[in-house]
Formats: structure tokens, C-alpha cells, sequence
């Protein structure tokens, strides 16, 4: 099932069709501490040619684009632009363009993901993400410090999640207090062996690869 939450929500029942779909949702629902604009419980979903973009009220503490739990999602050519509050960049843990929960799969093809507040993609449990042809960009130096949250292009979390990185770039993944990673390998012990890495390009990162 996927529930959409927003202003424009209802554009999300259109997602399939071939016409490009460009919008901006203010979202007004929580998950987990979160408003993702787009949260998925289950099933297959497939999202193509869309521009996803989030506004903070001030009523709500976190956004987030895509929340996956359970579930298969298939995304191709969708750009993340502006996964961020209207306190722009800050310390706090949200702004994740993608997060995927529990044992769910994920395929992530010639996506853009930009100007986002925390991280690009960010697997968690027993996730599985293969990603190919995208293009990760970080905020890099022009907003930096402390106050803002280190960024990460793509995070796998522990041991169990699963997946591939092949024919992406990262760019500017860069944080003058605690660094950032292009793609992080969080809390893995298996020195990375349940993640593959092929043809990839990075340039101007804190760490380009890291376990």
C-alpha cells in the first residue's frame, strides 16, 4: 500500500503514467518522527519521471521523501531536489531522500538526488538496494560546520542489508566536524562483502567508500 501525504499527494496515483510529473508536497503526516512524502507499507510500487521536492511548516519537526517498509520499489529517472526544511540545512537527523525498513527491495535507476539535508539513500534491517546510474550530490563546503548534519550519499546499515552501487557518481560529500562518506558502510563487520561496488565516480568527498 503506499499512503501519500501532502498538498499534491493525489499526484501520486498518476505516478506511473509516462508523462513527467513535477511537484511540491508539504507533507503533515509522522512516521517515526518523520513526514515522508511518499510512505510505503508493502506491495510493488513503481515510480517514474518525477521530480520529488519537501517544504517544513513549522509544525513539523522532520521530512523525508520516500519511506519504504515491507515493500518492492522500483524508481527510474526520479530526481530528489530540496529533501530539506524551510530552516534550510541543519544539525537534525532527517532530510533522507529514500529510507527502506524491515525486508524490503529497493532498485534505484539513472535517479538525481540533491540538495537534501541528511543522506541519499539509507538502508536499514534486512534491505536490499541496487542502485545504478545515479548521481549523488552533497551540499560540500558552501554550507558546513557543526550546526549541519553530516551528510552521506548512501548508507547501508550493520550486517544484513544487502546490495550493489555500480555506474554512480558522488560529488561534495564534505563536513569540517565529523566528515562525510560517499557511500557508508555502518557498523559492518563483513568488511563490506554483502555490498558491491563497480565503475563508480567520486570527486571532492570526506571519504569516498568507508566501513
Amino acid at each position: 500500500a503506499i499512503k501519500k501525504y501532502g498538498l499534491f499527494a493525489s499526484l501520486a496515483e498518476r505516478a506511473n503514467t509516462p508523462a513527467t510529473r513535477s511537484f511540491s508536497v508539504t507533507t503533515t503526516a509522522d512516521y517515526h518522527g518523520k513526514n515522508p512524502v511518499f510512505y510505503i507499507t508493502g506491495g510493488n510500487v513503481t515510480l517514474k519521471n518525477l521530480t520529488i521536492s519537501t517544504n517544513q511548516t513549522p509544525t513539523n519537526t522532520a521530512v523525508d521523501g520516500i519511506t519504504i517498509t515491507d515493500g518492492t520499489l522500483t524508481l527510474d529517472g526520479v530526481t530528489f531536489d530540496g529533501i530539506v526544511g524551510n530552516a534550510g540545512y541543519t544539525g537534525n537527523q532527517y532530510g533522507r531522500c529514500i529510507t527502506a525498513l524491515a525486508s524490503s527491495v529497493i532498485t534505484v535507476n539513472n535517479c538525481t538526488f540533491k540538495n537534501f539535508n541528511k543522506n541519499g539513500i539509507h538502508m536499514f534491517d534486512n534491505s536490499t538496494a541496487n542502485i545504478d546510474g545515479c548521481a549523488f550530490t552533497g551540499h560540500g563546503d558552501a554550507v558546513s560546520g557543526n550546526q549541519v548534519a553530516a551528510q552521506n550519499g548512501v548508507v547501508f546499515m550493520g550486517n544484513t542489508t544487502t546490495g550493489s552501487v555500480e555506474n554512480c557518481t558522488f560529488n561534495d560529500f564534505i563536513h569540517s566536524g565529523d566528515g562525510s562518506c560517499a557511500v557508508l558502510l555502518y557498523n559492518n563487520t563483513t568488511s563490506g562483502s554483502n555490498i558491491t561496488s563497480n565503475n563508480n565516480s567520486f570527486n571532492n568527498n570526506n571519504s569516498n567508500w568507508s566501513s
